[in-house]
């Protein structure tokens, strides 16, 4: 698995690969696709809507990790 699905299995408190697709609402299946890939926008933006988990930090593991503020999430989950 490569460095970036990690943080994103750790990010989402997820451990198996089926906590995970039922955490994005997708298939098992897709989940084994990505480990041979790269990790789709949308999974980033779920993590992000869900999570407040910032996808930069989950691609490069440097920032900040989550959103700075509530009041950023909030606009985030609201305002899509």
């Amino acid at each position: 698995m490569f460095p970036a699905l990690q943080r994103f299995f750790e990010a989402v408190e997820c451990r198996t690969q089926a906590e995970l697709a039922e955490f994005l609402g997708i298939k098992q299946s897709s989940i084994s696709d990505a480990k041979k890939k790269t990790i789709p926008p949308d999974w980033l933006l779920t993590a992000l809507r869900k999570k407040g988990i910032r996808p930069d930090w989950i691609l490069t593991g440097q920032g900040a990790r989550m959103l700075e503020n509530k009041e950023q999430e909030i606009v985030i989950k609201d305002g899509m």
